[in-house]
């Protein structure tokens, strides 16, 4: 039976040649692991959130008619996206409503809105809240210029929303979010 390897590397396990022996004379840190697969917080991850109706009471979703004008762009390098939707807003097709008719459905007290994009070959709904991110007193995000109304904000969440994160919106085509709005 001691000829038989098999028998033999069960009693004496084999060291392969290319194993590192261990070292033992250092004891091992009593600092744990940094978790390596853990990855570092997002560009655009907020330093405060509020909702829309403590920053702005008493706001519309629109404040009169839609304009180019009305939407700003924030900390998001989602200029393709703003500029969509400004050309939406300003487009000849002013009685279509393209901007409004993407909102159908809102709640201005609970803080809930119901928005749609075309994505996938069909209509899809989007539910936020109107929770933003702000530096403490002003919105970090897309926002109208004297915040009078709160359209570019919710417009702009539901569209991050669609595509999953807000750092997912950090660069695109204008033609896709015209296409996405309409």
């Amino acid at each position: 039976a001691s000829s038989d390897p098999k028998s033999s590397s069960r009693t004496s396990p084999v060291q392969p040649a290319s194993a590192t022996p261990v070292d033992t004379s250092t004891p091992p840190s009593p600092e744990p692991p940094t978790d390596t697969a853990t990855p570092p917080p997002s560009s655009t991850e907020p330093p405060t959130v509020e909702r829309m109706s403590t920053l702005y009471p008493n706001a519309p979703i629109f404040g009169g008619s839609i304009d180019s004008l009305d939407m700003v762009q924030g900390a998001v390098g989602d200029c393709f996206f703003i500029g969509a939707a400004s050309a939406l807003a300003c487009s000849t097709a002013q009685k279509m409503n393209p901007i409004g008719r993407l909102f159908v459905a809102s709640d201005t007290k609970l803080g809930i809105y119901a928005l749609v994009f075309f994505k996938n070959g069909g209509w899809e709904w989007v539910i936020v809240d109107d929770y933003i991110a702000t530096n403490g007193t002003n919105p970090l995000y897309a926002c109208a210029p004297n915040n009078s109304e709160l359209w570019p904000m919710i417009l702009e969440k539901a569209y991050a929303k669609v595509h999953y994160c807000w750092d997912t919106i950090d660069g695109g085509w204008g033609r896709e979010a015209l296409a996405d709005m309409t």
